[in-house]
């Protein structure tokens, strides 16, 4: 049963959910699932279930790929227990699904031919090549998030009637020198129902005048713009 239709309750339970008959079935529930879903990292098993568990879920995830593989020249029992144990030493942050994917990978010839044999050194070659592909996936996803929450955040500002950034520096910049000053920016900022924050957290009262400064703004609105590369500021003063 996969994992994540149930509770892995001891070792046994993580070794049946996890074993290699199930490679196609996560490699194939949504690519980022691999590595951003809920499955354990190598350590964690370590940790949760045990050395001998870590040890054994690698031993047999490798002796799947020896026999898969089919080729004369195959690694015995011993060269299978070093490499699993290089792997957990080396690897421990990765997620089984991620290294599941990684022997499924192997099967597939994504990291190129053996040559009719398969060593601890093709595996853990082939193993680096992987974390290339896997590094790329994750900055893929990561900046996909980054972009997702920047969508979000910019809904919001809309639905709020709030200014943009560029748009919102030109005003504090037109009370400046156009007048108006600190009162036509706290009435805005009223308004609009801004009020002051403590880091992240809102203090549940709007600022004061002195805290509605043009120059103290206009200071904190270029900053801010710099950190976000262009992005919407924060409005709170």
């Amino acid at each position: 049963m996969p994992a994540s239709q149930t509770k892995l309750r001891n070792a046994a339970e993580f070794l049946e959910a996890f074993n290699p008959s199930m490679q196609n079935y996560y490699c194939t529930q949504g690519k980022d699932r691999i590595y951003t879903g809920t499955a354990p990292m190598l350590k964690e098993v370590n940790e949760q279930y045990g050395y001998q568990t870590a040890m054994s879920w690698l031993a047999i995830q490798i002796g799947d790929l020896n026999s898969q593989l089919g080729y004369k020249w195959q690694m015995d029992v011993r060269q299978i227990d070093d490499c699993a144990s290089l792997i957990l030493e080396r690897h421990g942050g990765l997620k089984v699904t991620e290294l599941m994917a990684f022997f499924r990978g192997m099967k597939m010839g994504d990291y190129g031919e053996f040559y009719g044999t398969v060593n601890m050194n093709a595996v853990m070659t082939s193993l680096n090549k992987f974390y290339t592909v896997r590094n790329k996936q994750l900055e893929k996803i990561y900046d996909n998030e980054k972009d997702e929450v920047k969508k979000v955040k910019e809904r919001k500002r809309k639905d709020s009637g709030l200014m943009a950034a560029e748009e919102y520096r030109n005003f504090l910049y037109d009370c400046k020198e156009n007048g108006g000053g600190a009162e036509r920016i706290r009435e805005y900022l009223i308004e609009h129902g801004v009020k002051v924050t403590d880091g992240e957290h809102p203090c549940g009262r709007y600022p004061t005048l002195e805290e509605c400064d043009p120059d103290r703004l206009i200071a904190m609105a270029e900053e801010r713009e710099r950190m976000m590369k262009g992005g919407p500021l924060p409005t709170s003063p």
